[in-house]
């Protein structure tokens, strides 16, 4: 991508760091390329941020679906007390003794 935006701007930034700082090993580029680094510690940065924000808002909805099943078990067992205490008598001596 640093590239790309140098050769936008007609290899600027190339031909000064080749000039200022030039690198003559086989292995590594011709010039320190500060923009490249620059963009990946950015990007680096942004992703951090991301995945803090990502495991707050992940909290939230946890929390919010645990108040969901709460809730449900709770509406669950009042209705269940509801049915057992309207079941007959025998029913309840046959079948839950």
């Amino acid at each position: 991508m640093a590239n790309y935006v140098d050769s936008l701007c007609n290899n600027t930034l190339a031909n000064t760091m080749t000039s200022i700082a030039p690198i003559n090993i086989s292995f590594l580029a011709d010039y320190p390329d500060f923009f490249a680094f620059a963009l990946v510690l950015l990007i680096t940065i942004l992703l951090a941020v991301g995945v803090s924000e990502s495991t707050k808002i992940n909290n939230v909805f946890t929390a919010l679906n645990m108040i969901t099943v709460v809730v449900v078990v709770i509406a669950g067992a009042m209705k269940s007390k509801y049915l057992i205490s309207s079941i007959s008598i025998d029913f309840k001596i046959m079948f839950l003794s």
